[in-house]
């Protein structure tokens, strides 16, 4: 289709390569459908192709309830965690406790701060009912996946992105945290916590991330990281010249509030500035953004299409950020 979570009938399909722009034969109660599609796990969709000389369609009609048994939720859980750059922990399944999945996690100065995914699979986010620009706690609602119809948010896949639970606690303490689902009931879902112990941090090294207007500041969730290299303790990318100039910040483990940034907007590496942070502060008294910027320079020699490599080297005093061409345009 041409949109995301596209509707049957949805006019003009074409080829594409976006695997965001999918269909979404939605099962649940919507106010802006016509609730024929309404289902429940186990019911059978015929879908539907037609095309002729004018237009493609697809479309889909339920046909029957399944006859096999009551369907039974196979799927596995994960967590999306702060304190594991935003990347995923499959939780574990409890034995002795249908639908239940535990996780043991400990606080460190990357927060604990999570949502959930089925399957692993962001289409399938459960996340807390809050306000704008908060967490969720042990009292908040559950929303996402198997939220009750009433809930469901019409065929919005991004409703849960950046909502988040927060567990508080201390430096080292150490959390069960759980998730209930009822097999006999896949609307009544529970998420909860418990401390456990307080304990030595478990070690970690630090990753660094770019972001900038080669993955849309974040938005697209495209992820450039930096890989350590072995003979001066520096991390590098290496980056793709794809707009003039390309501007970029890095993020200490993937979060934002720990961006690592110049004191001035549109800097270059030739002018006379201070690299600081970690910190949240991306910008300055006037509301510009305080990042770098590749190509500004004649110096750069930047053309679209050039590789780049973008080194930093971190450091207790000073931290540095440079760049150099590595391949260029015509070389490729």
């Amino acid at each position: 289709p041409t949109c995301p979570s596209a509707t049957k009938s949805t006019p003009r399909i074409v080829p594409h390569n976006d695997a965001e722009r999918c269909w979404l034969l939605d099962a649940r109660q919507r106010l802006d459908l016509d609730g024929l599609d309404v289902g429940k796990p186990g019911d059978v969709y015929r879908v539907t192709l037609s095309c002729n000389m004018m237009e493609q369609l697809l479309e889909w009609n339920k046909i029957g309830h399944s006859q096999t048994p009551a369907f039974v939720d196979t799927g596995s859980y994960h967590v999306v965690a702060s304190w594991h750059c935003w990347e995923t922990l499959e939780m574990e399944s409890v034995s002795a406790s249908p639908g239940t999945f535990m996780l043991e996690v400990q606080m460190t100065k990357l927060k604990l701060e999570f949502q959930l995914l089925r399957n692993d699979d962001a289409r399938q986010c459960i996340y807390p009912e809050c306000e704008p620009g908060q967490t969720g706690t042990k009292e908040s609602r559950v929303l996402g996946v198997g939220a009750p119809t009433a809930e469901a948010a019409a065929g919005n896949f991004n409703a849960g992105k950046g909502v988040n639970w927060a567990i508080e606690g201390k430096l080292g303490d150490v959390y069960r945290l759980s998730l209930y689902r009822n097999p006999r009931d896949l609307e009544s879902l529970r998420i909860w916590w418990e401390f456990v112990e307080n304990g030595p941090i478990v070690s970690f090294t630090d990753r660094y991330f770019l972001c900038g207007t080669m993955n849309r500041w974040g938005e697209s969730g495209e992820v450039f990281e930096l890989k350590r290299e072995e003979n001066d303790g520096a991390f590098a990318i290496d980056i793709c010249i794809t707009q003039m100039p390309m501007e970029f910040y890095l993020l200490e483990n993937k979060l934002a509030e720990m961006a690592i940034h110049p004191d001035k907007t549109q800097c270059t590496q030739f002018q006379s500035h201070n690299t600081v942070g970690p910190d949240a502060q991306i910008f300055n008294r006037k509301q510009q953004k305080l990042m770098w910027s590749i190509g500004k320079a004649e110096d750069d020699h930047a053309r679209i299409g050039d590789i780049f490599r973008i080194k930093f080297k971190p450091g207790d005093i000073r931290m540095i950020v440079s760049w150099a061409k590595s391949v260029a345009r015509h070389l490729l």
